[in-house]
């Protein structure tokens, strides 16, 4: 199972890139981007969920967790958390041109989890791909069935 997550930069501001069939269903939709900090025995991990809301009942959702052992993650969360804006790079597989979405959220909440996890690595023998197994393991069999809150809480309840 990989569990690399593809970090970029766009235009200057931290990204993700998305592949999509339709991303002209995502341009002006509202959306919340949640983030939540996990402090395993083997390390923090930095988990965001974003819910694109193109289906108001169901929205779109794009989740990610990002172990915070990894430098290359904690200058993204850094820089992201203090611009408090992420670019969502829309890029198509079907024939529909793709786009840069930019969206604003709490950038000081971002700035805070980070660095509880910093300082929790900090008290830890980490093992950062020990945490995203341990994570993973047990995140992906509930939230396949009742999504990802549930399966945050499940994460919570057995590993924490």
């Amino acid at each position: 199972m990989s569990h690399t997550v593809r970090l970029d930069v766009v235009g200057g501001l931290p990204a993700w890139r998305v592949r999509v069939v339709q991303p002209r269903r995502f341009r002006m939709v509202p959306y919340t981007l949640e983030p939540r900090l996990f402090k395993l025995p083997e390390g923090a991990l930095f988990a965001v969920l974003l819910q694109l809301f193109d289906e108001p009942t169901q929205p779109y959702f794009i989740h990610r967790v990002l172990d915070l052992s990894d430098q290359e993650v904690v200058r993204h969360v850094s820089s992201a958390g203090e611009r408090g804006r992420l670019v969502i790079a829309f890029d198509t597989v079907g024939q529909e041109a793709g786009y840069d979405r930019t969206l604003s959220f709490d950038g000081g909440l971002w700035c805070r989890l980070l660095k509880g996890g910093q300082a929790h690595n900090s008290r830890v023998q980490v093992r950062g791909r020990a945490a995203l197994d341990a994570f993973l393991g047990v995140f992906l069999r509930v939230s396949k069935e009742r999504g990802v809150q549930a399966g945050w809480d499940e994460v919570e309840r057995f590993l924490l």
